[in-house]
């Protein structure tokens, strides 16, 4: 009778890797520490140096870990945000405009009544 033999190639182990899960794990670990650090669209710079200590802890790569960053910036919405800060911005323009104009009425109308 023939013996039938099982021939392994590297297809059958590429689905058991425990590193590509490790690793997996630590990029989704890493994200989900830049996503909380975010304030607003904007990811300060001293804890950007934090979160890549952090990375490095975890096993990723600089080059890694910015690219992951990078990521999670982009996915973030950043639309509603933006305009609301030139909403706030634009309202403190007017307010100042408007000062600033009736000052210039009071002004002229100082100068008009005593001729200064």
């Amino acid at each position: 009778m023939p013996v039938q033999r099982h021939v392994v190639t590297r297809h059958d182990h590429a689905t058991i890797d425990p590193n590509q899960n490790r690793a997996t794990l630590a990029r989704t670990v890493f994200a989900s520490a830049v996503t909380e650090a975010l304030d607003g669209p904007v990811l300060r710079y001293s804890i950007r140096l934090a979160l890549l200590k952090q990375a490095s802890r975890l096993g990723l790569g600089r080059f890694e870990a910015n690219l992951v960053i990078a990521e999670v910036q982009h996915t973030q919405p950043r639309g509603e945000q933006v305009r609301e800060e030139r909403g706030r911005t634009s309202a403190g323009s007017w307010v100042v405009i408007a000062l600033f104009v009736q000052a210039l009425i009071g002004t002229g109308a100082y100068v008009l009544l005593f001729g200064i």
